[in-house]
């Protein structure tokens, strides 16, 4: 479809000249995005004629070169030498990362990005697990399509059950995205419709509101029904009050760890945090936020139109991937692989076999690095493993790990994690002595890149990455 609407404006348009830009959450590990890896090879975006079409943004990373060309911020805060923190506060996750401000407008990366589940969907999942639940016993559509079909309550139709189901949903984002400092202090009340639960029960709407209202110890939370013949229940603010505090205080720490680090382990102060996201423009999280940090940051900024930050800044990105110059591993990055036999290394846990063809003792399952957790990484930086020989005449299975230690000697330590496997293929057989490949593996990316090149011939294998 995309291909098509590009055509209406150019006719010859080829998919080789097509960049794709996709934006991931920069709290994502390996596995989240060779899922999406995946769903983008379902989708046609890339594939094996064009396998260099697609490029992970992050999500902080994007907005953060949106930030530094708005008029609104860039002028007076972002200038080369600035440090400042990026607090992406979206949907589903909420990401932090910390960027200086380098030589030609490039950003590089002082700390490892961090974040959670700080984004909006988690105030909606807190009312439907901690009020819905509680009132109805049913907190997702299924539950409550299952249920409907078990009382054969055909004088509805099932799409009308939909309706009501996409109605409750709307309520509660509504009474979210409402929400108000101002609203919270004067102990107002949403309206949301919950219809959809009155074939269910014998008890009116009200008894089923007081049996939860006196579960509560706060009189400022309990509900009250608007309408026993709607089934409309009022929802106080202050239940908003609690839920997005809980989220100012997890993000707070967050970046509370991030100063700290940056004063003792590298002697800078960073006074500013920039809000981007959908999420950043509810008012009640960025001044709860700024309430607690007030003492650590002066400046809490926002550009103009936080929502568009992370679009605008990935089409930034597809234009230029260089600009973001230097980011920070968060894990130590390695394979498995066969080492020699090292007496002193090797002999308290290693499994020491003899390679009949290089007639030479052997230690299995030995962690090869890649990268090590904190290290700084130049973009596309290539460091190779040497020389590996194929089990078997054309292919080769690698098997990547990540550890939070700076150094394991082996792939079963207890910290080490499987990432995933890597299918090399030569696309040829070869005969015993020509089985020798070069293994790369490009750092500073957002995913992870791993090259092969057959010796003997000098031709790139072909890559297939399997995640765990």
């Amino acid at each position: 479809m995309c291909i098509k609407q590009l055509e209406k404006s150019w006719k010859d348009i080829q998919e080789t000249n097509i960049k794709w830009v996709v934006t991931v959450p920069a709290i994502w590990g390996d596995f989240e995005k060779g899922i999406m890896m995946e769903a983008c090879e379902n989708a046609g975006i890339v594939s094996e004629k064009v396998d260099k079409s697609l490029f992970f943004a992050l999500e902080p990373e994007a907005a953060s070169l949106y930030c530094y060309r708005n008029d609104s911020i860039s002028e007076d805060h972002i200038k080369k030498g600035e440090y400042y923190i990026i607090c992406d506060l979206g949907g589903g996750t909420g990401d932090i990362v910390t960027h200086l401000v380098g030589s030609n407008m490039t950003l590089k990366e002082i700390e490892p990005s961090c974040g959670g589940n700080y984004g909006s969907n988690e105030i909606d999942k807190k009312i439907f697990d901690n009020i819905i639940y509680k009132l109805f016993g049913y907190k997702d559509f299924p539950t409550i399509l299952e249920k409907y079909r078990d009382l054969d309550l055909e004088e509805k139709d099932e799409s009308v059950l939909f309706e009501s189901w996409c109605h409750l949903e709307n309520d509660i984002k509504d009474f979210k995205e409402g929400v108000n400092s101002e609203k919270i202090k004067e102990k107002g009340k949403y309206p949301i419709r919950c219809d959809i639960f009155e074939d269910f029960f014998e008890e009116d709407v009200k008894e089923l509101v007081d049996k939860y209202n006196d579960t509560l110890n706060d009189n400022e939370l309990k509900l009250e029904v608007k309408s026993k013949k709607k089934w409309i229940i009022l929802f106080p603010y202050k239940i908003l009050d609690i839920y997005i505090g809980e989220q100012s205080k997890s993000i707070c720490e967050e970046i509370k760890k991030i100063l700290k680090k940056a004063k003792e382990e590298i002697n800078i102060d960073i006074n500013k945090v920039i809000f981007v996201g959908g999420y950043s423009s509810n008012e009640v999280l960025t001044s709860k936020i700024g309430l607690e940090l007030n003492k650590n940051i002066p400046f809490f900024l926002k550009p103009s139109n936080p929502y568009l930050s992370i679009l605008e800044g990935a089409v930034l990105f597809g234009i230029n991937p260089n600009i973001i110059e230097t980011r920070i591993a968060k894990y130590t990055i390695g394979m498995g692989m066969r080492d020699f036999w090292n007496e002193e290394k090797h002999s308290e846990k290693g499994k020491k076999i003899f390679d009949e063809d290089s007639k030479v003792w052997r230690c299995e399952n030995c962690f090869y690095k890649f990268i090590e957790v904190n290290q700084k990484l130049k973009i596309n930086e290539e460091i190779s493993a040497g020389s590996l020989s194929m089990a078997g005449p054309r292919t080769a299975m690698l098997v990547f790990y990540k550890s939070l230690k700076p150094n394991p000697i082996f792939t079963f330590e207890k910290g080490v994690e499987k990432i995933a496997e890597c299918k090399l293929d030569a696309e040829k057989d070869y005969p015993i002595g020509e089985r020798d490949i070069k293994v790369y593996m490009k750092l500073g990316g957002t995913f992870i890149d791993v090259q092969g090149v057959h010796l003997k011939s000098g031709k790139k294998c072909k890559v297939k990455f399997k995640f765990d």
